[in-house]
């Protein structure tokens, strides 16, 4: 009785852990969330840039309405004028994982 128990036991914590590794993988790649944020960027201000090129790691999460929420940003100069251009703004990457902290680079060139 007491081997069955065991048994039984065991392959509860099997089955729960196999289905809990399916139900929490992203469907949605990182690029493709790099690629949104880009396209939200795109054609940003740069004359306030000191040098040539700039790169920025921007920390974020989407919430659970899909929109992406601005947590940190590495540079002050650009922290603002990306949060007013992200924050709020809809993602239509289906597959995102709700609420989890995405760290995105992005660099900005002047052309």
């Amino acid at each position: 009785m007491k081997k069955s128990k065991v048994f039984v036991l065991s392959l509860m914590f099997a089955l729960f852990g196999t289905v809990s590794s399916y139900a929490s993988s992203p469907t949605t790649s990182p690029d493709e969330i790099r690629k949104e944020i880009l396209s939200l960027v795109k054609g940003m201000d740069l004359t306030a840039m000191q040098g040539n090129s700039e790169r920025v790691q921007i920390q974020f999460l989407v919430n659970n309405n899909n929109e992406i929420v601005v947590l940190n940003i590495s540079e002050s100069d650009f922290d603002s004028r990306l949060k007013d251009r992200l924050n709020n703004k809809k993602i239509n990457s289906d597959g995102v994982v709700k609420n989890k902290i995405y760290s995105v680079p992005v660099v900005f060139q002047k052309k």
